[in-house]
């Protein structure tokens, strides 16, 4: 793309052939900080004083079992032990129970959780994160209180509206779009970029 200039203090005009598109600094901006967040942050964890051992179906268990360092990029952290969980308190998606009949070849240990302040985490997460590498495998997944920091997050560390851009910033942010995925919104839905116009060049 090649880089027009300013306008507003809050868009950035931009050419690709005949097509003009106008940025919205704020948002383009937001939109890689948060991707860069999702990429880089490991969450701290917080050791449990006592362990809790969970229930998981045979798929969940599995999927579970070969994405720990997902988990524990997310500040979740498990040990596994099918022959000492007696006298646990077993943890199922409806209730609490002590039985130790339910945990053979498909229980966990959580011995540490997210460190966050101000937010808490339990096993609805940690069922959140599975569903969605059961959808979508292979990819660095977070649960919807972590997305939520992260968003916050990237929208104070980025340029503002009516913030005066330098050429270097302006052209930063337009590559910085072409370095994800997904640039066309940003972390709460508002569209990066939109289509202005097509020119005649001739």
């Amino acid at each position: 793309m090649h880089l027009i200039g300013q306008f507003n203090n809050a868009f950035i005009l931009t050419r690709l052939g005949p097509h003009l598109f106008m940025i919205d600094q704020h948002a383009a901006d937001e939109k890689y900080n948060f991707e860069m967040l999702q990429l880089t942050t490991t969450i701290k964890s917080q050791k449990l004083f006592k362990a809790q051992l969970l229930n998981f179906g045979p798929m969940d268990f599995a999927l579970l079992r070969d994405n720990l360092d997902l988990f524990n990029k997310n500040g979740f952290e498990f040990v596994f032990d099918d022959n000492d969980c007696e006298e646990e308190d077993v943890q199922n998606d409806e209730d609490i129970t002590t039985s130790s009949n339910t945990t053979q070849n498909s229980s966990a240990r959580l011995v540490a959780l997210p460190n966050i302040v101000g937010h808490s985490f339990d096993k609805h997460d940690i069922d959140e994160i599975l569903s969605m590498i059961a959808e979508m495998p292979g990819q660095l997944h977070r649960p919807r209180k972590v997305r939520s920091i992260f968003a916050s997050k990237a929208c104070r560390k980025s340029v503002m509206f009516g913030h005066p851009l330098s050429e270097f910033k302006m052209k930063q942010i337009i590559e910085n779009m072409g370095k994800i995925e997904q640039p066309w919104n940003c972390p709460h839905g508002r569209p990066t970029i939109r289509h202005l116009c097509t020119v005649n060049l001739g």
